[in-house]
């Protein structure tokens, strides 16, 4: 199974991973890691590399952060540019839960580029503004 990897700023990784297990059960192979005020830089990269090795069971993984530019998506970036010749690996950034369940639960039945064109799609999908999808006075009591 494709391993998934959530590195994100605080505790916003480890609340995608019990999000997850409230709406859709077991989620699997699924590893979560929160950057600190104060934490380690190197540290953090250290980690990052060690929770995709873990994850990696041969079909590949895919990182997900929260902030493009953040310490998590650079920190991976780097580890991308490192393991991507001998690991299939990407990393999606901008993080939501849609897009984190999708992953969790298609990635059981789609190869890795399947999954990432998958993902790439969905994200379109997964965001935007509530006025341009229904009309408020539709939810008058």
């Amino acid at each position: 199974m494709i391993g998934l990897v959530l590195a994100t700023h605080g505790p916003l990784a480890e609340a995608f991973v019990s999000s997850g297990k409230l709406i859709v059960g077991n989620i699997g192979n699924v590893a979560h890691l929160g950057l600190f005020h104060g934490d380690s830089i190197e540290q953090f990269e250290q980690k990052v590399y060690k929770a995709i090795e873990q994850a990696d069971e041969g079909d590949g993984v895919i990182v997900l952060t929260d902030l493009l530019g953040g310490s998590p998506c650079n920190v991976t970036a780097k580890a991308i540019g490192r393991l991507y010749k001998e690991k299939k690996l990407e990393c999606f950034y901008g993080i939501n839960l849609p897009i984190f369940l999708e992953a969790v639960t298609s990635r059981k039945f789609m190869n890795f580029d399947e999954l990432k064109e998958h993902m790439d799609e969905v994200f379109k999908e997964t965001y935007g503004m509530l006025s341009g999808k229904i009309s408020y006075s539709a939810c008058k009591e």
